[in-house]
């Protein structure tokens, strides 16, 4: 069995995040991945000014609605969590689950920083973003990383950030128009993986952390296999 090709562990901490629109700019939905644990926590901290680690405790517990009102501290939002188990190791090497965290923030301020803080049990990715009001829209639109091993996770990033060379403008999002991921097989048995999905987002993280991501599945992404 191949595993060479997919034997890559989520970390314990937030993996794969992805920043998109919620409903409409004045909101954003954050989505990530982590390897199975006990009662593991889907938390949005969200400010309009910078934070760290030790301000988390702060936080007060807020709506996923902010309403339209400026943020007075740390909010802190809960999401939900899924646990989806890896049935191409069950029987083979041991049995694991992965967790997809998906939290959300709406009524937000136009024109307005926001800095944010997503994860649980003591481990946190930090971004910030922001909710720009001008007059032109930049959008950078690419696609098919196909990924099922590491040689593949650097093209996107490259291509991504040859893309944000060239415009040199700001970007209000980005488009992705399918195919993060790819067939790899085990036996005779072919399988689409999100491993593939959340690598190749953490590949290009530090762009897309702060930007929104808007994407559609290709036909890889859409198989009905692990993806």
């Amino acid at each position: 069995y191949k595993y060479s090709w997919i034997y890559h562990a989520v970390a314990q901490g937030p993996s794969g995040l992805n920043v998109t629109f919620y409903n409409g700019q004045l909101s954003r939905g954050f989505s990530w991945w982590t390897e199975d644990g006990d009662g593991f926590e889907t938390k949005l901290y969200l400010s309009e000014t910078p934070f760290k680690d030790e301000d988390l405790s702060k936080a007060k517990l807020s709506k996923s609605n902010i309403g339209g009102d400026h943020i007075e501290g740390i909010y802190l939002i809960e999401g939900k969590t899924c646990a989806i188990p890896d049935n191409t190791r069950w029987g083979r090497i041991f049995s694991i689950e992965y967790l997809n965290h998906t939290v959300f923030a709406e009524g937000l301020i136009l024109d307005q920083q926001y800095y944010y803080a997503v994860g649980g049990n003591g481990e946190f990715s930090f971004g910030e973003f922001e909710t720009e009001n001008d007059l032109k829209t930049v959008v950078v639109n690419f696609s098919d990383f196909q990924t099922n091993d590491g040689t593949k996770l650097s093209w996107g990033s490259k291509t991504l950030n040859a893309a944000i060379g060239a415009s040199n403008l700001n970007i209000d999002f980005f488009a992705f128009g399918g195919d993060f991921t790819s067939t790899f097989t085990i036996g005779k048995q072919s399988f689409n993986h999100y491993l593939g999905w959340i690598k190749s987002r953490d590949s290009i993280a530090r762009q897309i952390n702060s930007t929104p991501l808007v994407m559609a599945p290709g036909n890889h992404d859409a198989t009905d296999d692990l993806f």
